[in-house]
C-alpha cells in the first residue's frame, strides 16, 4: 500500500479504515472471510466485480458492498487502476464496549447469523456517514477518535433501520457451519499452498465427499477450488516477483509448479501479463 494512503488499524479500536490503490486488472483480493467483522468496501475510482457469499456486483465509483460476519468475499479488478475504502467493524471490541443489553438486542444477532445485512447499500446516508469517517480520519483533530466511533455506531444504526434481511435460526446455524468448514479449507491452502494439494485432501478437511465438496465449495467460493489453489499460488508469486531476488523458473518451483511453461499460462491468465511482462512494468501490484 502507498505511503500516502489512509490506514488506521488498531486492534482495540471497533474499527478500521484502510484506503487501497490497486494498480492492475486482475485480482486484487482472494476469497477469505472475517468472523468477527462486518466490512464495508466503499469504491471512489475504477471497475471491480466483487462477490460476497453467493451475490455478485459490477461496482463503480461511489458503489458501496457489505460483506457480512463470516461471509466468504472476494474482488476483482476491470480497471489499470481501482481505488476503494475498506471500513471494517469489529464486532468483537463493539460488543466489549456497549452495556450488555444493548448487544443482547442488537449485537447478538448478528453474531448469531440470525440478522444480516444487505449487499449492495444503495443509501446516501450511509455514503455520508463515511464520507465524514474518512475526513475525519485524514485531518485527525483533537478528538477524532471519539468522532469516529461515534460515526460507527451511528452506521450500525443506520444499517439496522434500513438494511436488514432476517435469516431463520436453522439456516443461520448450517451457513456457520458451511463457513467454519471452508474457512479451514481457505486456511490449509493459505498455508500449504507450494505442497501437491489434491481435491481428496480438501474434501476430507471440510469432512464431506469429493463430489459434494467440489459443488459445495463453487457455490460458497465463486470458483473451483483449483482455481482458488492457483490464484493463492499466483499471488503468492507475485510477492516473491517483487522482491526480484529469484528468477521466475525458481519462483514457480517456490509456489508449487515443477513446470516453469505451466506457472507461465496461469501468472497470464489471473494477470493478463506473463511473469516476464510484470517485472519489465515500472507498477508493482500492492499486495
Amino acid at each position: 500500500m502507498d505511503a500516502h494512503l489512509l490506514s488506521l488499524t488498531d486492534a482495540d479500536f471497533p474499527i478500521a479504515i484502510i484506503e487501497h490503490c490497486k494498480q492492475r486488472k486482475g485480482s486484487v483480493f482472494r476469497a477469505h472471510a472475517h468472523n468477527s467483522c462486518l466490512q464495508l468496501f466503499y469504491f471512489t475510482g475504477g471497475h471491480a466485480h466483487i462477490r460476497c457469499g453467493k451475490a455478485e456486483f459490477a461496482v463503480q465509483p461511489d458503489d458501496i458492498v457489505l460483506a457480512n460476519r463470516g461471509e466468504v468475499h472476494h474482488c476483482t479488478s476491470d480497471s489499470d487502476e481501482l481505488r476503494y475504502f475498506v471500513l471494517r467493524i469489529n464486532l468483537e471490541v463493539v460488543r466489549a464496549s456497549v452495556p450488555q443489553a444493548i448487544y443482547t438486542r442488537y449485537g447478538r444477532p448478528i453474531d448469531e447469523g440470525t440478522l444480516l445485512f444487505e449487499h449492495r447499500l444503495v443509501d446516501p446516508a450511509i455514503r455520508r456517514l463515511l464520507d465524514r469517517m474518512i475526513s475525519a480520519l485524514r485531518q485527525q483533530d483533537k478528538g477524532y477518535e471519539l468522532t469516529l466511533m461515534g460515526l460507527c455506531y451511528e452506521l450500525i444504526s443506520q444499517l439496522l433501520n434500513c438494511h436488514t434481511i432476517a435469516q431463520l435460526p436453522r439456516d443461520a446455524a448450517m451457513f456457520s457451519k458451511q463457513m467454519s468448514r471452508f474457512g479451514k479449507v481457505l486456511d490449509y491452502i493459505d498455508q500449504y499452498y507450494e505442497q501437491d494439494i489434491v481435491l481428496r485432501d480438501l474434501a476430507d478437511i471440510a469432512c464431506m465427499s469429493q463430489g459434494y465438496f467440489c459443488r459445495t465449495f463453487k457455490d460458497m467460493i465463486g470458483c473451483t477450488a483449483i482455481d482458488y489453489l492457483n490464484r493463492t499460488r499466483v499471488e503468492k508469486a507475485i510477492v516473491l516477483l517483487n522482491k526480484r531476488d529469484m528468477s521466475i523458473d525458481q519462483v514457480s518451483r517456490v509456489v508449487g509448479y515443477d513446470n516453469a511453461d505451466y506457472f507461465r499460462r496461469l501468472f497470464k491468465r489471473y494477470m493478463h501479463e506473463t511473469p516476464g511482462d510484470y517485472l519489465r512494468d515500472s507498477r508493482k501490484l500492492l499486495l
